[in-house]
């Protein structure tokens, strides 16, 4: 399979709904109901990415050591690298330079914890809103600096790992409604890595003989999505973590099975696959420049309105794939386990990269 088709469009919905939530297009919509606007809030939105980050790169994890026989730690850091730092570290200075201006008053704090992938463990007093939704980046990388190396253990003690992970999260609560007091504790790296511990197991699970034979069968398959849609709007009306995340791996079993289905095709409509491959992007600078919300403690010039932080990102998200990632990404050729540039492991990790 040269690329799993659905994910970007997928993901172009995800970051949509922290796009919407953030910019607050559901009160300008007129949409005032709470059970709708939970089924598609931006807590929900960075818990989709997560998992279908889990997926994608365990996956192909597991095509690199199943056609080579190994995996190479060096290439895979490399690679992340790559896709995440560049961008990540540019928002950042960008942020820092409006405060060196005076366009913005930002706790000095915060660029400890922002250069440092730490802002996820930061105190509130640390917070800055144009950087706060960058806590998932920072969850996410220390997710993969331990995850391949459980990964080469050896595959059962890997999805055993993913397991125990996601139960032990689970139980202590995974909810991002939940507010602590001098810290966010449920941003803390565990529990808020379970999303992607599910999509890992998710990856591993995906061509097992059980699972294969169940979606090849078009009634079994389509009752799954059925209860997989009915399951992603359990918020509204029963919400718990362990339905939605298990509601989100059978819809990306699905996707995976069911490659030429209607919902993939809708999904691969090329404006919403085009947001989705500049969904990374989209993410970082919606942030940044509508600020995550609407508060502003100060009468200063940064973040702008979120009216025209929404523009700001419009504009600049595109652009900043084009002449800022594109060209960045392409080093990752010389970093890939196949010699061919429009193998899966290229193709896969640009669906990766763009959360």
């Amino acid at each position: 399979m040269a690329k799993i088709r659905g994910l970007d469009g997928l993901r172009a919905i995800s970051v949509a709904t922290v796009i919407m939530s953030h910019a607050q297009i559901w009160q300008q919509l007129g949409i005032s109901s709470t059970s709708l606007r939970s089924i598609f809030s931006a807590e929900l939105g960075v818990r989709t990415f997560f998992a279908l980050s889990g997926f994608l790169i365990t996956f192909l994890l597991i095509r690199e050591q199943d056609q080579t026989g190994r995996v190479s730690l060096l290439n895979f850091f490399a690679r992340r690298v790559l896709r995440i730092f560049p961008l990540y570290f540019l928002a950042v200075s960008i942020v820092l330079y409006m405060g060196y201006i005076e366009w913005a008053r930002i706790p000095d704090c915060t660029f400890i914890y922002a250069y440092t992938y730490t802002l996820n463990f930061a105190p509130k007093v640390c917070d800055f809103k144009s950087l706060s939704h960058l806590w998932s980046l920072a969850v996410e990388e220390h997710f993969y600096l331990v995850w391949p190396a459980v990964f080469l253990v050896g595959r059962r003690f890997a999805v055993s790992a993913a397991i125990l992970f996601s139960l032990a999260g689970l139980y202590f609560g995974t909810s991002l409604f939940h507010v602590g007091t001098a810290y966010d504790t449920i941003r803390w790296t565990f529990p808020a890595a379970v999303p992607i511990a599910f999509g890992c197991i998710a990856a591993f699970i995906c061509d097992e003989e059980h699972v294969v034979s169940l979606f090849k069968n078009r009634s079994i398959s389509n009752l799954l999505l059925a209860v997989a849609l009915i399951g992603l709007a359990s918020p509204a009306y029963f919400p718990n973590d362990a339905l939605w995340l298990c509601s989100v791996v059978l819809l990306v079993l699905y996707i995976y099975h069911w490659q030429n289905s209607a919902l993939v095709n809708v999904l691969e409509f090329r404006p919403l696959a085009f947001m989705g491959l500049i969904s990374y992007g989209l993410y970082v600078w919606q942030g940044v420049f509508t600020g995550n919300g609407p508060y502003r403690p100060d009468n200063l010039p940064f973040p702008p309105s979120v009216d025209v932080g929404l523009w700001l990102t419009i504009v600049v998200a595109p652009l900043s794939y084009l002449c800022f990632e594109r060209p960045i990404l392409s080093l990752k050729r010389f970093f890939s386990w196949q010699r061919s540039p429009s193998s899966i492991e290229h193709r896969g990790h640009r669906q990766i990269a763009n959360r």
